[in-house]
């Protein structure tokens, strides 16, 4: 499963919290054509995770990427406005 990646690596990458991952494959995996893949993580404590391959994650980051790409980052600093009414 070398050629393999996690979601939490496809998260980290993207940088979004890694339950987006099966969010963005629901909306998108058939058209893009990604299949899951279940495995074992190589980490310590070899937990079952989802995995796709690396071909697969590329296609998904690209997608992500491209519909984001238009997002008005200056919106990330907008702050809150406190509405005051005075009586």
């Amino acid at each position: 499963m070398s050629d393999d990646v996690s979601f939490n690596e496809i998260a980290s990458r993207l940088g979004v919290n890694p339950s987006t991952i099966p969010r963005i494959i629901k909306q998108a995996g058939s058209q893009l054509g990604v299949t899951v893949k279940k495995g074992r993580n190589t980490g310590r404590n070899s937990m079952w995770g989802n995995f796709l391959s690396r071909e697969d994650a590329d296609r998904l980051v690209a997608f992500y990427e491209a519909g984001n790409s238009g997002r008005d980052d200056s919106s990330a600093q907008d702050t809150f406005q406190t509405l005051a009414f005075s009586t």
